[in-house]
């Protein structure tokens, strides 16, 4: 039979610091409940409460570091990356920026309890070039909080199951094979809306070979390049005749689009997640001419074909 308190007591400290390691690193394993069993058998004297939380905070803070200097250093491509790992496709890279234009670093305080944003975070503070210091001491201070929410509840919890013996047993015995239920049931969960969101943006897409040909015989293509700002510190490329605009201004000044012609969306979210969410919106809206570009800007760089420069604050 698993044993928690075995498992925990004996190598308690390291393996709480790999598991967190590990789960900030991108896979996808709930920290949260080997958190709490952790402060539920600080409760009963078996592992010390400080300890704990220093060394969870210790872990994350290594994890995101790593995170930071990839997406200081690789930009959009780590945040692509890490919107497939982290299998949800609704908290890409808009949704992580939003949150930092609005509240900028002190996002990091509360970024890991916003599910799908916290693995975000660190890389798109890298990405969008705030210094490391700055970085470190709110994400130190939010892995703090964090950890000291989730072993708190730990430690409550313990003290309610130690004063029951057949609880502690129980616990000790199942508490385990628990964490592994909850893992199953966070990943088949994230499956689920991945797939929930797959159907709600299955639209038709136009190629980039398509694209090309159209305006190569001069046709009126009107081509919206919904990357976030940040992206053009770091790669300043668009389509020939794009325009930029964030997803929630080209939504709100709907009514100024054209009617007459085919309007292409781009974006830098695996699948095209953020451009297909808004044809879908604007097909909604009557613009029936609107679709997603296949690959985005990527396959058209691939396929060899033209390319402009943007300039780098580029205005909606």
């Amino acid at each position: 039979m698993l044993n928690l308190n075995t498992l925990l007591v004996e190598h308690g400290y390291v393996v709480l610091f790999a598991y967190v390691l590990v789960s900030q690193l991108g896979v996808p394993l709930p920290s949260g409940p080997l958190m709490m069993a952790a402060g539920a058998l600080a409760a009963t004297g078996r592992m010390r409460i400080d300890a704990t939380v220093g060394i969870v905070a210790v872990a994350s803070a290594c994890a995101d570091s790593i995170w930071y200097q990839l997406g200081r250093a690789r930009g959009a491509r780590v945040v692509r990356a890490l919107c497939r790992i982290s299998l949800e496709p609704e908290a890409c890279v808009r949704r992580t920026h939003g949150a930092f234009g609005r509240y900028g670093e002190r996002f990091l305080l509360v970024a890991k309890f916003v599910p799908g944003l916290g693995l975000m975070a660190a890389p798109v503070a890298g990405q969008t070039q705030i210094r490391y210091r700055r970085f470190l001491a709110f994400d130190a201070a939010g892995a703090l909080v964090w950890a000291c929410t989730y072993a708190s509840l730990g430690l409550l919890l313990g003290e309610w199951i130690d004063r029951s013996a057949r609880l502690l047993r129980a616990a000790a015995q199942f508490g385990l094979a628990a964490i592994f239920v909850a893992v199953a049931a966070v990943v088949a969960a994230r499956l689920m809306r991945r797939r929930r969101f797959r159907r709600r943006t299955a639209i038709a897409r136009i190629t980039p070979r398509e694209l090309k040909l159209r305006l190569d015989r001069g046709e009126p293509v009107y081509i919206v390049d919904l990357r976030h700002a940040a992206d053009f510190r770091v790669e300043h490329d668009s389509l020939p005749g794009a325009i930029h605009s964030t997803p929630d201004d080209l939504l709100e000044r709907r009514d100024l689009l054209p009617r007459d012609r085919e309007i292409v969306l781009f974006c830098d979210c695996p699948g095209e997640a953020s451009a297909a969410h808004v044809a879908t919106l604007l097909q909604s809206s009557g613009f029936s001419r609107a679709r997603p570009l296949e690959g985005g800007l990527d396959a058209w760089k691939l396929a060899g074909y033209p390319i402009a420069r943007l300039a780098e604050s580029p205005a909606a």
